[in-house]
């Protein structure tokens, strides 16, 4: 959610340099020229293998700033994103767009860097990782180590049972935050309290919050109850617990979290506990600048895997942010299973920060109803077939779900995962973008997109994990297919007026992107489907970015784009 709310903040920084000096402001059309020839890029497990470590299945997209290596007081902006298999593994954190100061002073834009090389990879070598480490993210832009020390671009990960003395075997719950350019310092930090799953989820606050830098969850406190820790800055650097009072008994809260910051400073937050498999509960609570958190509603929902995924995004245009709540679940054993895809509820973010713990009685008295409920749908032409009944093939729709503006359109979009959906192969997965507009009715009501990439077949499940990055105009989409061990960064929506186009007579390149006009007629109703791989070149590119820890070394210009041999050219416009 982090990542939506940055990717906002560019946009506005971006519309208030309009009519200023070209020399102050940066050029999109660079942007646009380098979408057209990498519309989709695969990140590849660094470690190797062949998709049984399940990297990218845990997936966090986010924003930051960085000090130039020649003048430090300058910060440049950079898009990252943090991956992992989401079970006791190693981690690494990929760069999608760096800038320079050639890029400030040229007026050239950002430049996409993502690839096959990792920026740096954490719980490798000396850096351990104990049991249960690597399974959520958190990411702040800033971050205090002490009086003297300030950092930027930085990962905070649970690290599980991490080895705290070597000579004793001793271990101890621990976080670790781990910054550019000298990612190789790790500030670990102790957990409060053990064996309470702290980090099962996390979510990440605005640079410089009151409340600190993010905020973990710890289901199994407070007796299965569940609780919340938010991670403070300089100078406590330490964890302070966080109790949604008034959640039911047994709700095991902090299980899936997501947040986002109000106006005023405040965090809206929504957190799941499964610790009630027949009636899960999803906690919507704010918390104020100060640390006093107040439950708003308990929200319960059709299925046993209701809150399995959690996205806020303003699909009603009121300027308050509105909760996406997915019930879907995704396994590589569920692929075929007697399961029906769920709908997706929405509930209005004015309905909920006005809200004294509706529904929270135990059974609910006051249960507050979704204001619109997407149900999933087959498309016969993208491939795409739910599963509506038991006889069907489950398709995992709402296993993770995103929100940001994917197509420059200034209305906040919806990206949902059915990691399960039996596109190009069983269980190859896809990645569904539903436009947003100015109403709940809107969303996706005459605009919808399927993304898949054809380097992926059976069994990759595309859309495990959702998220996306902070880009010049727009965000952008990145999507987990732990089947495959892949990443993919979608540098095109598909949604309309920003659909793929057939770049087939340039060279190395099979597909591209046409950028969607601010002011567009309806030059396309029907619903777009596209399909690309082009992995970047391991390290034949004369400008690709070697992956280390410096962060100045940035790309001196386009990367190219091979083509893997069974990309399939054909583009389906609707």
């Amino acid at each position: 959610m982090r990542a939506r709310s940055r990717g906002r903040t560019l946009v506005t920084v971006i519309a208030a340099l309009t009519g200023l000096a070209a020399c102050d402001a940066l050029d999109p059309t660079s942007f646009d020229r380098i979408r057209q020839s990498s519309e989709i890029v695969v990140a590849q497990n660094p470690s190797g293998g062949n998709g049984a470590t399940g990297f990218g299945g845990v997936l966090l997209g986010f924003g930051t700033t960085l000090p130039d290596t020649v003048t430090p007081s300058r910060l440049l902006r950079a898009s990252r994103f943090a991956v992992s298999a989401g079970a006791s593994g190693p981690y690494s954190v990929f760069p999608v767009f760096d800038e320079s100061v050639l890029d400030q002073r040229s007026t050239t834009g950002l430049y996409v860097t993502a690839g096959p090389s990792p920026r740096y990879n954490g719980c490798v070598a000396a850096q351990f990782c104990g049991v249960g480490s690597s399974v959520s993210f958190a990411a702040t832009p800033v971050w205090h180590q002490d009086a003297a020390s300030t950092r930027y671009g930085c990962v905070i990960v649970p690290s599980g049972n991490a080895i705290v003395d070597g000579r004793l075997g001793t271990f101890h719950e621990q976080v670790q935050v781990r910054c550019e350019p000298s990612s190789m310092s790790i500030q670990p930090i102790d957990v409060p309290a053990e064996r309470v799953e702290l980090g099962a989820s996390a979510t990440s606050l605005p640079a410089d919050h009151p409340l600190g830098a993010a905020i973990f969850g710890a289901p199994l406190d407070n007796s299965g109850d569940g609780r919340l820790y938010r991670l403070e800055d300089y100078p406590i650097n330490g964890f302070i617990g966080v109790d949604l009072l008034g959640t039911p008994v047994g709700a095991g809260i902090g299980r899936v979290m997501s947040s986002v910051a109000l106006a005023d400073g405040t965090i809206l937050l929504a957190t799941t506990g499964h610790g009630r498999p027949d009636d899960p509960v999803v906690a919507v609570a704010t918390i104020d600048p100060g640390g006093a958190a107040t439950l708003r509603a308990c929200l319960r929902g059709h299925g046993t895997q209701f809150g399995s995924a959690l996205a806020f995004g303003n699909f009603d245009a009121d300027g308050v942010p509105d909760l996406a709540i997915g019930a879907g679940v995704w396994s590589s054993e569920l692929a075929g299973s007697q399961h029906v895809d769920q709908p997706i509820a929405l509930y209005s973010g004015g309905q909920l920060i006005n809200g004294r713990a509706l529904g929270c009685e135990d059974p609910p008295a006051t249960p507050l109803a979704p204001a619109r409920t997407l149900a999933c749908a087959s498309d016969p032409s993208a491939g795409f077939a739910c599963a509506a009944t038991t006889n069907d093939s489950y398709t995992g729709f709402g296993s993770s779900l995103a929100a940001a503006d994917v197509n420059g359109d200034m209305h906040d979009d919806l990206i949902i995962g059915a990691p399960l959906a039996n596109v190009r192969g069983g269980g190859a997965g896809v990645v569904e973008v539903l436009a947003g507009g100015t109403s709940f009715d809107a969303l996706g009501a005459t605009d919808h997109a399927f993304l898949t990439y054809s380097s992926v077949g059976a069994g990759a499940h595309l859309g495990a994990a959702v998220s996306t990055v902070p880009g010049v105009d727009r965000a952008e989409i990145v999507a987990g297919a732990p089947g495959a061990s892949h990443v993919a960064v979608f540098f095109c929506s598909g949604l309309r007026g920003d659909r793929p186009q057939d770049f087939a007579g340039m060279a190395g390149v099979t597909h591209g992107c046409v950028i969607a006009p601010r002011v567009t007629a309806d030059v396309d109703a029907g619903r777009p489907t596209f399909d690309g791989g082009t992995p970047v070149d391991a390290g034949t590119d004369a400008g690709a970015s070697d992956g280390g820890d410096d962060a100045g070394d940035v790309d001196a210009g386009v990367q190219d784009a091979d083509v893997d041999a069974d990309v399939d050219a054909e583009v389906d416009a609707g």
